[in-house]
């Protein structure tokens, strides 16, 4: 299982985003905040051949904003399934297939608005 909370640390501990893909005279660089983070000709010997790894290298903050906002999300939406058993009586289905329902709707919901 991923651990949204390991990766809030090493965001936290890392280089703030947003990182930006910069190609210029054969060189290939990753650069936050005017500085280059990572690039093909200075320290980093093992760096990808594939232009599509660097910019999936890049989108990596992007990537980590979308995670935390889809697991804020669903926090709030186990919250308000929690909110509604006190209220209402579930009966038709049980507590885990109703959670699991509300998730797989939340996620629906949340890749249709992007």
């Amino acid at each position: 299982m991923f651990d949204v909370e390991q990766m809030r640390k090493n965001r936290d501990a890392g280089t703030p985003g947003d990182w930006e893909l910069k190609r210029s005279g054969g060189e290939t660089s990753i650069v936050a905040n005017g500085e280059p983070l990572m690039c093909n000709t200075q320290y980093y010997p093992w760096c990808p051949d594939n232009l599509s790894d660097w910019e999936r290298i890049a989108s990596i903050p992007a990537i980590e904003a979308e995670i935390e906002r889809l697991t804020d999300a669903l926090k709030s939406a186990e919250a308000e399934l929690a909110m509604a058993r006190t209220n209402t009586v579930i009966d038709a289905v049980s507590d885990e297939k109703w959670l699991s329902a509300v998730k797989c709707l939340l996620l629906k919901q949340t890749l249709n608005m992007r």
